[in-house]
């Protein structure tokens, strides 16, 4: 989970101005300055949008001004910048000034699309722009989007560009043609929709409650036994007899600390797989309850990511070269290579030690992709996951992944060849978050038909802060249906809380692995605080 982020923008402006036009058929003249514009996000978020704004505002008059400073925008998906002409005017060309700095975190965007409209409505297509650069370029780039067309005669102007960290705008241009340049009308087809044909939450088949178990490291933290999984397997109540079901799906992945290379990679291997504990405990967990639960519990493993800034990964085919992963280092298309046989290495050993153990009382659901945001700035970033997600096809398994609010790559998630995906709220956080915050995740969840994660440590057992964030998260993902309509991952904390919980005396702690159940079998009711 991204457990630390950037946050931040300003919901939509609205902005006065003036455009700049050839005016006479003599000569340029300046027009009414009728002109004005609002700004849009396609993922609106409130720490997003003050972030923003007290970040990189841009000038007082906005994008429409002459100023060389830049207007920033932060995540939230995308922006439509919808200019009201204020009446029908003759346009011949639409322009957009951006920066890339990706030292920064500011890439140009991959396009922007423009389209008219002569009532704010129907809108029309009038062109796109694709970026001329690679986000991978290291200079600070300036480019202009410009497109020139046909006189056309028009009210409203949209220009819609994504954005997947920072992108910075300036100079806004519309060119106005006198009506006599007006020889024939202009035909255009509709706009496109952009975002996922498939709507509303993601109901996983077979998987409803997938539980995140960190391995390696981390001393008793990172080692899970057979008692550990009982409660986590099997609701029990208090006096330690089963009940009913609880988590019905496990996700073993490595702590974020893990190191880039292959020993390190094989260490989390060995563990994984070491008798007595994380997998094997969870085998045995499952003979434990088969007699009273007639499901076995479903596994999903991960494949770690091979970070770019890594230049000493290892041996692997070739005994006197270690495996370089930076595109600094080597030829781009070198360490896209390089990474791709790192990964496809890890897996073969992933599935060789996956056949050999036979668990008896384990049914494997698919792989995990760990990294939570698809980097375009990364040369052959989405080639490398198509290529992960076909490995994993070809062998018949799912392809997962767990993106955190506010990354990029979610909203086009099936490009990737991902099967199921997990969208974290990011909710459950020191800052305080946006009260909206659930909504817009059920929103955003609901467009992009995606199923949604939960966020808990063991500070609820701990803190009146978190636990008090914590129920407000139930509450608030119940009004929504999050609990029955979607399924649900659970990040918790890389500890084992909820099998605290199930053991304390205190009857709060014990409430909250009690109400965990509830969630989890659709009862649960929003609690007053």
């Amino acid at each position: 989970m991204l457990r630390k982020m950037m946050i931040g923008l300003l919901a939509s402006c609205f902005l006065i101005g003036s455009i700049q036009a050839a005016g006479a058929e003599s000569g340029s003249s300046p027009v009414t300055p009728s002109i004005t514009y609002t700004v849009e996000q396609k993922a609106p978020d409130e720490l997003f949008k003050r972030n923003e704004y007290k970040s990189y505002p841009g000038p007082i008059d906005g994008l429409l001004s002459k100023s060389d400073s830049w207007t920033g925008f932060f995540r939230q998906e995308g922006r439509d910048i919808i200019v009201d002409l204020g009446v029908g005017r003759v346009l011949s060309e639409v322009s957009l000034e951006f920066q890339q700095n990706k030292s920064a975190g500011i890439v140009l965007p991959k396009y922007m699309e423009v389209t008219v409209s002569a009532d704010g409505h129907k809108w029309n297509k009038l062109g796109e722009v694709k970026s001329p650069v690679l986000s991978s370029d290291p200079n600070v780039l300036t480019r202009q989007y410009g497109l020139t067309f046909k006189p056309m005669y028009t009210r409203y102007v949209k220009l819609h560009f994504p954005v997947d960290v920072w992108v910075f705008a300036r100079k806004l241009v519309l060119k106005e043609e006198p009506i006599s340049a007006l020889v024939e009308p202009t035909v255009l087809g509709h706009a496109s929709k952009h975002g996922t044909p498939e709507q509303g939450y993601m109901k996983i088949e077979g998987i409803d409650d997938l539980a995140l178990i960190y391995t390696g490291g981390h001393g008793d933290k990172g080692i899970w036994k057979k008692e550990d999984f009982l409660p986590m397997t099997a609701y029990m109540d208090r006096q330690g007899n089963i009940q009913d079901q609880l988590f019905d799906s496990f996700l073993f992945l490595p702590y974020p600390n893990l190191t880039n290379s292959k020993e390190e990679w094989i260490m989390y291997l060995e563990d994984l797989f070491k008798k007595g504990q994380q997998l094997d405990a969870l085998n045995e967990a499952g003979k434990s309850i088969a007699d009273k639960l007639s499901a076995k519990p479903k596994v999903v493993l991960s494949l770690p990511y091979p970070h770019p800034k890594q230049e000493q990964f290892g041996l692997l085919v070739d005994p006197t070269n270690t495996l370089i992963f930076s595109h600094t280092r080597v030829a781009p298309e070198d360490a896209a290579k390089n990474r791709a046989s790192a990964i496809q290495w890890y897996y073969s050993e992933l599935m060789k030690e996956w056949e050999e153990a036979a668990f008896s009382h384990l049914d494997l659901a698919g792989i995990y992709w760990y990294q939570e945001t698809m980097d375009y700035t990364i040369p052959y970033e989405k080639e490398l996951v198509q290529l992960a997600a076909s490995m994993v096809h070809e062998d018949g398994h799912k392809f997962f992944w767990i993106p955190y609010f506010g990354s990029h790559g979610y909203e086009h998630w099936s490009n990737y060849g991902f099967d199921y995906v997990f969208l974290q709220p990011n909710f459950y956080a020191k800052d305080t978050p946006p009260a909206n915050r659930m909504e817009n995740i059920a929103e955003i969840a609901n467009k992009h038909h995606l199923a949604v994660e939960l966020e808990l440590d063991d500070n609820i057992l701990l803190n009146r802060y978190y636990y008090d964030l914590f129920y407000q998260q139930l509450n608030k993902g119940a009004e929504y249906q999050l609990h029955t309509q979607a399924s649900n991952a659970y990040y918790l904390g890389g500890a084992k809380v909820l099998v605290q919980a199930s053991r304390s005396n205190q009857p709060l702690a014990r409430q909250i692995y009690d109400d965990m159940y509830q969630w989890i079998n659709g009862t649960y009711q929003a609690k007053k605080q």
